[in-house]
């Protein structure tokens, strides 16, 4: 929603409310990422959220494909929530 009341829907199959750093997971470059919030007006709090969701990315998307069995694409989530855990 924009400061006029204006509101935008771009995931047609995901029309729900979610927190606005949601739109900002799926961007892999973290300098990308960065120019994105910038642009975006992004806050602190918007920007520590955003960093959450990235790095919780594999946990949150899994079952999504374990559902579908896509097992190439669960094997390749396992191996980054393993990288992930490795690396706290």
């Amino acid at each position: 929603m924009d400061q006029d009341g204006k509101v935008g829907v771009i995931d047609f199959n995901e029309t729900c409310y979610l927190d606005e750093a949601a739109d900002f997971m799926d961007v892999n470059d973290n300098k990308l990422c960065v120019e994105m919030l910038n642009h975006y007006g992004g806050n602190e709090i918007l920007r520590e959220k955003v960093m959450i969701r990235r790095m919780l990315r594999p946990l949150i998307v899994f079952g999504n494909y374990a559902k579908r069995g896509d097992k190439r694409k669960v094997n390749k989530l396992v191996r980054q929530i393993r990288v992930k855990l490795l690396e706290s």
